[in-house]
């Protein structure tokens, strides 16, 4: 009778921790759909906004601030076809590469501001002694002229690079891929705590 109680015991918490696990399980999966579906919504949503303005804005965030998709894909590989997976790849290496670039962007153009800073001191510090008003009047002509030079610091490789990916970028959120994973994101939580 002991054996049996105890047996009995046993299957009933060996059973509610595989049940626990399984739902838990099923939210890690869940939980990370949702954040992929997001991240490609914001990655079309910025390609969209550079083909639009047909310029990469300086204030504009990266795309992938982790990319989750690297992290997660093994959870949804069973669930997509090989052309749906070359498909995720492939979008999320172009975010990637549009990262990196205007990664590549932000820093070229921010030597390009301690240069042109660097100049405009040299110019001014090598101003000899003139009555003050033509002191400052060519001293404001020193800054004007570097100022207005937008090309001596134009970083074209990186935007090249940036419309040749965008020239080539598939949108996935029509594909049918997409809409497995949104479905997976929707799935209603089963337990309160999971």
């Amino acid at each position: 009778m002991k054996n049996t109680m105890v047996n009995a015991v046993i299957s009933g918490l060996g059973s509610t921790a595989l049940i626990s696990y399984w739902y838990s399980k099923l939210g890690i999966v869940r939980d990370a759909a949702n954040m992929l579906v997001m991240d490609i919504k914001r990655g079309e949503a910025v390609v969209r906004r550079i083909r639009e303005l047909k310029t990469v804005e300086q204030t504009q965030n990266t795309i992938l601030h982790v990319n989750n998709w690297m992290k997660y894909r093994h959870l949804f590989v069973s669930k997509l076809s090989y052309d749906e997976v070359v498909a995720f790849n492939s979008f999320f290496d172009d975010c990637i590469v549009i990262d990196e670039e205007k990664k590549r962007i932000d820093t070229i153009l921010d030597a390009g501001l301690v240069a042109k800073a660097t100049i405009i001191q040299q110019k001014i510090f090598s101003i000899e002694d003139l009555p003050d008003v033509a002191r400052q009047e060519k001293k404001d002509k020193y800054i004007s002229e570097v100022d207005n030079e937008r090309h001596l610091f134009n970083p074209r490789n990186p935007y090249d690079t940036i419309f040749g990916n965008i020239d080539h970028f598939v949108p996935l959120s029509n594909t049918p891929a997409f809409n497995k994973l949104k479905k997976i994101a929707d799935r209603p939580r089963y337990l309160p705590w999971f």
